[in-house]
């Protein structure tokens, strides 16, 4: 029985057992010659697994399983030579490694060097972009973060099979994507984070930060430094979350966290708080009310009191009550904000601040 690396539904006992594969040698992904992977996934079965590896390039593996005998020698010796013949044929197929040439003024601007905009232009050409393209940063890497370059490899070539149209490029223990937003709409992927959309009973496999949307390349930096933030809030309780077999966090979801790690708020907040968002939290820790929880939702609902209540878990009269309540506390009139010259903006930071300083 074999079973061979690939992108359907199935699958692959090297994606079950990663921690195994990685530990057959020093650096499986480079490894070129067949080796025996014991009762990896907890079922008695031995593995005898053949990197696919041509001009240092990683291509994929296939694997023998021990269903009817135990591994002989000559069945080393029959693997990696059909090992060999495929590594062959593997740089001649359609799918290749992610390569990075076809953009290499991109990763030039990823590591901080200039690129002149016509030579940029010309590349994005190249390449069927186009320099004003809406675009965003993804940075991905395993769910559990491997150490071992191989395994690192095997990620990327799996998240290319998910998006093959973006562009990869190297980021030490994580890979960063590039992709267009009509490739992969960045609203589509956020809906089904927002909705938790994962694949029933499996575990997951990456683990991944989306930047804003972009619509200028020479700020691709930015944009994975946005990535970057999203990807180490994966496992907030607030921002994290999932779709598909991936742990995700949005740019736009904890752009907060950026603000208040920029500012550092957490030092001195005082100087932005607004004395009636102030009074509201007062008037919370006295009475054990939720004004400034209710502020927050009423503003992140777009002012929409059908919204805000359906978030809250309240009837639309509760939320009524709390906005006057609101009113009469601290003089916030977030229901006619313009007549009682309410900052929105400076009430939602303040909330925000407040809110997160109980946790």
């Amino acid at each position: 029985m074999m079973a061979v690396a690939s992108s359907s539904s199935t699958t692959c006992p090297i994606e079950l057992c990663m921690e195994a594969w990685a530990a057959g040698s020093s650096d499986p992904g480079a490894q070129d010659r067949a080796f025996l992977m014991e009762n990896a996934t907890g079922d008695g079965r031995s593995y005898l697994v053949r990197n696919l590896v041509c001009g240092g390039a990683y291509y994929g593996c296939f694997e023998l399983v021990d269903v009817n005998a135990p591994f002989q020698p000559a069945d080393f010796a029959l693997v990696d030579y059909f090992g060999n013949l495929l590594s062959l044929v593997m740089p001649h197929q359609g799918r290749p490694q992610p390569t990075e040439e076809p953009l290499g003024p991109l990763r030039d601007l990823l590591d901080g060097r200039p690129v002149r905009p016509q030579v940029l232009g010309y590349a994005l050409s190249k390449a069927g972009w186009r320099p004003d393209d809406p675009y965003f940063v993804a940075r991905f890497g395993a769910a559990e973060p491997a150490e071992d370059a191989g395994a690192r490899g095997q990620t990327v070539r799996l998240v290319a099979e998910v998006y093959p149209r973006a562009r990869f490029f190297d980021d030490g223990d994580a890979a960063l994507m590039v992709a267009r937003d009509a490739d992969y709409p960045l609203a589509a992927l956020r809906a089904r984070h927002a909705a938790h959309d994962v694949e029933k009973g499996a575990e997951p496999r990456f683990r991944a930060g989306f930047s804003s949307l972009f619509a200028d390349f020479s700020l691709v930096r930015t944009a994975a430094d946005q990535a970057a933030l999203a990807y180490g809030l994966v496992d907030d309780a607030e921002a994290g979350g999932a779709f598909g077999s991936t742990l995700s966090c949005f740019y736009d979801d904890c752009w907060f966290e950026d603000v208040r790690l920029r500012l550092d708020l957490d030092a001195d907040a005082a100087w932005l708080l607004d004395h009636a968002a102030v009074a509201l939290a007062r008037a919370d820790a006295e009475d054990g009310a939720a004004y400034v929880e209710t502020a927050l939702a009423y503003l992140g609902n777009g002012c929409n009191a059908s919204r805000t209540a359906e978030a809250l878990f309240i009837h639309r009269n509760t939320l009524a009550y709390r906005l006057k309540r609101i009113k009469a506390l601290s003089g916030i009139d977030l229901e006619n904000p313009a007549a009682a010259g309410t900052d929105l903006l400076r009430v939602h930071l303040s909330c925000r601040l407040l809110a997160q300083g109980r946790r």
